[in-house]
């Protein structure tokens, strides 16, 4: 497997904003310039916002767990992987050629 660039899955994941929405939150629902859902396991509401564009594309917050971040970090959470298995995981999504073996859970 090639060294993967996190700065660059961070970009192109950011560049395919909603996209990564649908993927990762399938049960949430566009609402204006924002992803909405209650939160990062899919429970209806709307506690979690993706910001779809703008200078903050790509940022999340939940306001109910009072957590957030960028698109990688919703990617661990959302998945439940570790940081090192999400890039992989992103990475593999986007296309860029690299095979994901032994993912382990971060959270349980």
């Amino acid at each position: 497997m090639g060294t993967i660039d996190k700065d660059l899955v961070k970009t192109q994941l950011t560049q395919r904003v909603e996209a990564v929405c649908k993927h990762l939150l399938p049960t949430g629902r566009r609402k204006g310039k924002e992803w909405a859902i209650g939160d990062v396991c899919g429970t209806a509401g709307e506690s979690l916002k993706v910001q779809l564009e703008g200078p903050k594309a790509g940022l999340w917050r939940d306001f109910s767990a009072q957590e957030g971040g960028d698109l990688l970090a919703l990617w661990q959470r959302a998945r439940r992987l570790s940081f090192a298995d999400a890039l992989k995981e992103a990475a593999q999504w986007l296309g860029g050629g690299y095979e994901v073996e032994g993912l382990r859970t971060a959270y349980r």
